[in-house]
């Protein structure tokens, strides 16, 4: 279907756009792409696979195991590693947030930078961006780890006026996570228009996905919304990066838990609960490690 460009704007007496031909829009993004065709599928629910627990003691039973499973789990493409996300997960009334974030760290100061991660016991004060001051520079360097980020997070694009006429985006966060030009250009990685797949010339499956999803809006306020974003990373591609950046790659897991419906409140501040965490490190030899387990990935 061609794309059609309108030169007129909004009618605020109307409420309409010229565009809007019997109840579709025909404006299309900046670059003649529509939003709603970039949303991914949403995830299927994890949280309730095994047994549900329907009291509140729900929230304090997140397991060892349920931070590995969210890094390899439903993964878009094989022998492949979530490092970055932010999405919730919900049914029935209880609610899982999840954020995940990763940062390229020297080798000798790794543990050091995860210890006190663990250590501080909030995401927000003593995190991966906690220490994030220089990450605009290429590569972004940050005393006394020596921090590179290479994983971008949502920046509004110039089209988003546009984007929220597309009324099958569902306010979709877009553009979604994406890697940083040096790591594009240090690897010769290609882009797909979509910015959803970064994939090495030489290769038939991508090394990069980056996947974003939003479901429709709803009038039940017991009822919330799914949406998040989510970058796998095969693991090969990540040895590489690790060796060639001479760093291990520091991955931080955090889990939020929380009730939603206020017939089940039992007067706790579901926000002053801390969430769980986990750090995770990678080295170029495909060795995973936490805290007290080891994992042979790669």
């Amino acid at each position: 279907m061609q794309s059609v460009v309108f030169s007129s704007v909004f009618s605020h007496a109307t409420n309409t756009l010229p565009g809007q031909l019997g109840g579709f829009q025909t404006l299309p993004r900046a670059d003649k792409r529509w939003l709603s065709d970039r949303r991914d599928p949403t995830l299927p629910s994890r949280v309730f696979t095994n047994s549900y627990d329907n009291s509140g003691d729900w929230r304090w039973k997140v397991k060892a195991e349920d931070f590995f499973e969210l890094m390899v789990k439903q993964a878009p493409i094989s022998n492949s590693l979530c490092v970055a996300g932010d999405w919730n997960d919900t049914q029935s009334g209880n609610a899982e947030d999840v954020t995940i974030e990763c940062v390229l760290v020297r080798p000798e100061m790794t543990a050091s930078l995860a210890n006190a991660i663990r250590s501080c016991g909030h995401r927000y004060t003593c995190g991966i961006k906690a220490f994030s001051l220089g990450r605009d520079s290429e590569p972004p360097l940050t005393e006394p780890f020596d921090l590179v980020y290479w994983v971008l997070d949502h920046i509004s694009s110039d089209s988003s006026g546009i984007d929220t006429l597309d009324r099958y985006s569902h306010d979709l966060r877009y553009p979604g996570l994406k890697i940083a030009d040096w790591v594009k250009n240090d690897f010769n990685l290609q882009c797909d228009a979509d910015e959803r797949y970064w994939t090495d010339p030489t290769e038939t499956t991508p090394q990069i996905v980056s996947e974003s999803w939003c479901d429709p809006a709803t009038r039940d306020e017991q009822q919330e919304r799914r949406a998040g974003t989510r970058l796998f990373v095969s693991i090969p591609f990540l040895k590489q990066l690790c060796d060639r950046a001479k760093r291990d790659l520091l991955i931080t897991v955090s889990i939020h838990r929380r009730i939603r419906h206020s017939s089940r409140d039992d007067g706790i501040d579901q926000w002053t609960i801390p969430a769980s965490q986990k750090v995770f490190i990678l080295s170029s030899d495909g060795h995973l490690r936490d805290e007290r387990t080891d994992y042979q990935i790669g």
